[in-house]
């Protein structure tokens, strides 16, 4: 009970938030974007529906 509402404290106008790892998230994204773009296409050849205008869509 003595203790101050941190949850409410301000910030001071100065401080940022700094994100170390955004390049190695950036990087995941494409390659999980690529594998899943890899699968789908390796899916839809194997169906036999793959024609080189779904390819491109």
């Amino acid at each position: 009970m003595g203790r101050p509402d941190d949850a409410h404290a301000q910030a001071p106008a100065h401080a940022s938030a700094h994100d170390r790892l955004w390049r190695r998230d950036l990087r995941d994204t494409f390659r999980c974007a690529g594998a899943l773009l890899v699968l789908l296409l390796v899916v839809d050849h194997l169906t036999g529906h793959f024609t080189l205008w779904r390819g491109a869509l």
